[in-house]
Formats: structure tokens, C-alpha cells, sequence
């Protein structure tokens, strides 16, 4: 209820911050009824702050969202708040501070007692790591979350299943930032998978398409020897770029 009524008062909030009424802005995520809410309305503030030359301002909010969303009670809001102001402070380019994000975030993961969250969080976390060009951090991150699935169990629903879809999204998030060795080794992983290795594989193949090996590319797809649709689907968009 609180998300929704909250609604209006986002929009609200993004109209001030595009018209630059950036004082204004700040007196509204003070009303943002959800907790959930307020990190990303500060978020959003930091980097109007940082476009507009205001680096301290753009500072004291980015902090201000990271002790806003540690406040967070669920774990993967929590996460997903931190990975978004990482984002956030990546795209203004203060990669020392998000490198401080992504260290603070994966080291919340490794204590989280929901072994989804955990796994997305380090998952993200990797992303971000490789984003900001720290290969070093992104492939220990990306070991932590694969090690982590092992921490998907009850009262998780389906752990199994979950398990096998959580290596099928650390494979394709390995492809997304161009580590594709990595993310067949991954997608290797993945047994009795019911298409989610047949899927990743499709990604990657795409992946080593659009980075112009085109002759990996059709070597991947040509691996798919069940759900074989993805293999249809991988030639067919490889022969289109």
C-alpha cells in the first residue's frame, strides 16, 4: 500500500529533479511513504547534483542513500538499492565511489540468510565490479555468487530449481560484460536444466556474435543439442548482425 501510494509522489519527484527544482526534490523523498523508496529518490537527487557541477551535494546524498538503504529490512531490496546508487555513481563517473559500493554490497552478501538475494547481490555486484574495469573484483564476485547457490535451500521454494536458474543468470551476466570463457564454464554447470543451459548458451553465442566472433558464435550455438529452438533462434540472430 505504501509503494503505491507513494506513486504520485515519485512522479512528483522525477518532474522536480528533470526541471532542476533540486531543493524541492529533496523536501519531497522527505514525504516518500515507503522505506523502500527514499534510496532511490536520493540516488536520482546525487546525480541531478553531480550533473549540475554540485560534487558535495552529489557526495553527501550518494551517502546518504547507502545509510537510507542499510536501513532496508528485506535483503534483496536492500541489495538491489545498493547495486542501483553503484549504477548511479558509475554513470556520473565517481568510480572510486561506486568501487566503495560494490565492496559494501558484496560484503552485506555474504551474511544475508536468503541464499536468492545472496547470490543476486554478489551476482550484481560482479557486473558492476566489471564495469568499472576491476576484472580482479568481478571474477571473485562472480566465483562468491556461483559458490553461493549452494546457500539456496528451504524455506526458499523449489532450491533445485532455483539453483540451476541462478547459474543460467550468472552465465548470461558473465556474456553481458563481454567475459565469455568464463560464461561457457558456467553455463557448463548447469545439468538436467530444463533449457536454462540450452538459454544461457543462446546468450552467449549472441554475445560472442555482436563482439564480432562470428566463428565462436555459430561454435556455440552448434553446441545446443537439446531445446533445440535456442540453437534455431542463435543462428538466426547471428546471420542478422
Amino acid at each position: 500500500a505504501d509503494r503505491r501510494a507513494d506513486g504520485v509522489r515519485k512522479a512528483h519527484l522525477e518532474h522536480q529533479i528533470s526541471s532542476g527544482e533540486l531543493k524541492g526534490a529533496h523536501q519531497a523523498i522527505k514525504q516518500l511513504t515507503a522505506a523502500v523508496s527514499r534510496p532511490k529518490g536520493l540516488w536520482k537527487l546525487a546525480v541531478a547534483q553531480a550533473q549540475s557541477g554540485n560534487k558535495a551535494a552529489a557526495k553527501d546524498l550518494f551517502q546518504l542513500a547507502l545509510s537510507t538503504a542499510t536501513a532496508l529490512p528485506d535483503e534483496f531490496d536492500f541489495a538491489r538499492s545498493l547495486w542501483e546508487i553503484a549504477d548511479a555513481q558509475i554513470g556520473v563517473a565517481d568510480f572510486k565511489a561506486a568501487s566503495s559500493t560494490i565492496q559494501k554490497l558484496s560484503q552485506h552478501a555474504e551474511s544475508f540468510k536468503d541464499g536468492l538475494a545472496k547470490v543476486a547481490a554478489l551476482r550484481e555486484a560482479a557486473v558492476r565490479a566489471a564495469k568499472i574495469g576491476d576484472r580482479t573484483a568481478a571474477n571473485r564476485l562472480f566465483d562468491q555468487a556461483i559458490d553461493g547457490r549452494k546457500d539456496i535451500r528451504p524455506p526458499s521454494p523449489l532450491p533445485q530449481i532455483n539453483r540451476i536458474g541462478a547459474l543460467n543468470m550468472i552465465a548470461k551476466a558473465q556474456a553481458a560484460v563481454g567475459y565469455i570463457d568464463d560464461a561457457l564454464k558456467t553455463a557448463r554447470l548447469i545439468k538436467h536444466s530444463n533449457g536454462r543451459r540450452e538459454e544461457a548458451l543462446y546468450t552467449i553465442a549472441v554475445a560472442q556474435a555482436k563482439s564480432g566472433d562470428i566463428v565462436a558464435a555459430v561454435a556455440t550455438a552448434s553446441s545446443i543439442k537439446h531445446y533445440v529452438q535456442y540453437e534455431t533462434d542463435a543462428l538466426v540472430e547471428i546471420a542478422s548482425l
